[in-house]
Formats: C-alpha cells, structure tokens, sequence
C-alpha cells in the first residue's frame, strides 16, 4: 500500500495484493477450524474436557517420520500374520469345525447299531428250571443309510473349501494393496523432503532477489509465494497420508 501510495506500485498489484490478504485470512480461518476440531477428538480420545489444552513439548520437524517403515523387520512379521489374525478366516474355521462334526455324526450313525442283551429266563409256565440268555439286534439301516446328510456335509465343507481360497486372495490382495500405497507415500515424502521443498524456496528467494533489483513485478511475488505455499501444504498432506 505504501508502494502504491508512492507511485512505485500498480492498482493491479495493489489489488492482487489485497486479495491475496483476504484469501489467506480465509485459509488461516480453516486451519483454526481443523485445529480446534483435531483438539477436541484428541481430547476425546484422552476422556479429557474438550477445552483442555495439550501442549506438546516438540517442533514440528520431531513430528515427521523418521524411517522407511516398510524396510523394517517386523513388517514382514505383521504380513505373516495378517491371515491368522483376520476375524473372516476365525468364523470360517469355525464353520469348518461344526461340518466336520456333523459329518463325522452323519457317518458314524450309518453304521449298524448293534444291541446285546443277557440274563436268565423261564422257559415256559410248566417248567421250573430256569437257564441264562443272550440275545443280540441290530438296527440295519436299509432305508435310512444318511446318505442325504453325508452328502449335505461333504456339499457345504467343498463350499467353506472355496471360500477359503476366495478369503485368502481377497485378504492377499488387500494387503498387496495397502502396502503398495504405502510405498507410494513413502516416495512422495521423500521426494518433497529430498527435493521438492528446496527447490521450491529457492525459486521464491531467487524471485524475491529479482524484485528487490527491480527486475520483476510484485505479481511475479505473490505468484511464487501462492505456488510455494501450496507445495508446503501438499508436503503436510504427504505428512498426513504417510502417517
């Protein structure tokens, strides 16, 4: 504005300026919206009031990852483990064990149910001497063999069989996806703290430099800084996605 005042400036830079205030007092409002609503599920999390303040004692630098998680040992451990620990895999290895029971039930009621009995009898009315006995039955089952309910079972643990395979590629899969994006994220952080960030403030110092001698336009400013803080915000998104 003193700029302007003084005959140094444009009303087209002087505007661009202004608008460029009320845009990033908007952008400044959101950012203290996010905050405060990050603050209150913290605090919820904590079972704290949610007008308590937390102050963490560290730089935002501490909060960066430090690492490449997927090099890590353990990771591949977790892998490895994902299918014993997935409730899908629990409940269909339950399924497979009351199968397995009533078919093993359905078969062993196939077989003859053989019935023995002894004692002593009287022969007749007339006769008074008495003698042992032993008599033996079994039910065959001609008519009823559970054929229908062997088969029902074999049926339904071909069925959990399938499923099993399809459980297990669909959890594969999953995990070869999460864990490709991962690696993504990795990449794109490294890529912003390697490269990206660096390059971008040395463009806006180099613009910075060229205005002060005269050379470039407060527009070519104010261009730079817009591009260099939406690099700084899309570095904090990578943050965020990483985490």
């Amino acid at each position: 504005k003193a700029r302007f005042e003084a005959g140094d400036a444009s009303k087209l830079d002087f505007n661009r300026s202004y608008l460029e205030v009320l845009a990033s007092d908007n952008y400044v409002n959101e950012v203290e919206a996010k905050l405060s609503q990050a603050r209150i599920n913290l605090n919820q999390l904590l079972g704290l009031s949610p007008k308590q303040q937390i102050v963490l004692d560290v730089k935002p630098e501490d909060l960066n990852p430090t690492g490449v998680l997927s090099s890590k040992a353990e990771m591949q451990t977790y892998l490895d483990q994902a299918l014993n620990k997935r409730i899908e895999i629990g409940i269909l290895e339950k399924d497979y064990g009351i199968k397995r029971a009533q078919l093993k039930q359905s078969q062993w009621e196939k077989v003859p149910n053989l019935q023995i009995e002894a004692g002593v009898v009287h022969p007749s009315i007339g006769d008074d001497n008495w003698g042992p006995y032993l008599a033996a039955q079994a039910e065959l089952p001609i008519f009823n063999r559970k054929q229908g309910e062997i088969q029902k079972a074999k049926a339904e643990l071909e069925y959990l069989d399938r499923e099993k395979d399809r459980l297990d590629l669909s959890i594969k899969s999953e995990i070869e996806n999460a864990l490709f994006n991962f690696q993504i994220r990795e990449k794109q952080l490294k890529r912003f703290e390697q490269n990206v960030l660096s390059q971008s403030q040395s463009i806006l110092d180099s613009i910075q430099f060229g205005y002060k001698q005269g050379q470039l336009t407060l527009t070519d400013i104010l261009n730079a800084e817009q591009e260099n803080r939406e690099i700084r915000e899309n570095y904090l998104q990578s943050i965020l996605n990483y985490q």
